[in-house]
């Protein structure tokens, strides 16, 4: 992969991804190129230093937010990179893979989520790698059908011999990339920054989904809350399906706690529906939790 271009030398989608991804960091992002191919990664200069650590001579750096100029696609991506998968592989949940299908499904005409996949190599699929293709709905259920222990073991198997195979997750995030406004753009990295967490050496402060059903267990029992939430809309009351999970009133993308004040338990179907759009708290003994999306 070729150094940063100058800044004049990028596509403008480049550029206006680079200056959100900045502002979320608190520093500056770094850019590289692909071998001079029409593709970019846009993520923080750190990453280059932990992969180095993590692997003596590392020099894969293919991991960040990735923009195909052919495909005028944006996504989250780790290829060529078993270091840093060793990290996702780590830190990852499923309830921060959905959370991302689901906040980005306004700007993609399909989700995607792939990933190199233990089951896949054995079904003999091309390079080994599962992939989730469709509407977001149909995506979401099919994450739903997984557990944290399946999927984890799942992900990145180790090859013996191969450095490229083995360390391949993507996750679409947007289409027409290059018609995102900086605002725009700025919400997809927001929607994307869980994953982006994950890369770090220790687990992010999205992978509190446990924490917040162990404060909730202690205090209340576990049952959809979902009719108990105020001035619900009549198309978003359906009926319960999938596992009952703890669910965040205020995401942590907008300054949410894992506090038993800031969790609710919903089933899978009625967290998909109340993302982001709950407002208010809870005690162990009140509930004043209502819909303002």
């Amino acid at each position: 992969m070729t150094a940063r271009n100058p800044v004049e030398a990028l596509p403008s989608v480049v550029a206006r991804l680079e200056r959100a991804l900045t502002r979320r960091l608190g520093r500056r992002a770094a850019v590289r190129q692909v071998n001079n191919a029409p593709e970019w990664y846009v993520a923080d200069p750190v990453f280059s230093f932990l992969q180095r650590g993590r692997v003596n001579h590392a020099n894969g750096y293919r991991v960040g937010l990735h923009y195909d100029g052919d495909a005028n696609e944006l996504s989250f991506r780790i290829v060529h990179s078993p270091a840093m998968a060793e990290f996702l592989k780590e830190n990852l949940s499923l309830a921060t893979l959905r959370r991302t299908v689901l906040l980005t499904a306004s700007t993609c005409e399909d989700s995607a989520v792939w990933w190199s996949s233990r089951q896949a190599i054995r079904d003999g699929e091309h390079l080994g790698t599962r992939t989730l293709l469709g509407p977001a709905g149909d995506v979401l259920a099919e994450l739903d059908q997984l557990t944290e222990e399946t999927f984890t073991r799942d992900l990145f198997p180790r090859i013996p011999g191969a450095t490229w195979r083995g360390s391949y997750f993507g996750v679409h995030l947007a289409d027409r990339a290059s018609r995102l406004s900086l605002a725009a753009l700025a919400e997809v990295v927001d929607a994307a920054w869980p994953l982006v967490l994950a890369l770090y050496p220790q687990a992010p402060a999205e992978r509190r989904d446990a924490s917040l059903a162990r404060r909730l267990r202690s205090m209340v029992p576990r049952a959809c809350e979902f009719l108990q939430i105020r001035d619900l809309p009549k198309v978003a009351v359906t009926a319960c399906a999938g596992r009952i999970e703890g669910a965040h009133i205020v995401p942590h993308a907008r300054g949410g706690s894992d506090l038993l004040k800031n969790g609710l338990w919903l089933c899978a179907a009625h967290h998909r529906v109340t993302e982001g759009k709950l407002a208010g708290r809870r005690t162990a003994t009140t509930f004043n939790v209502r819909f303002v999306s």
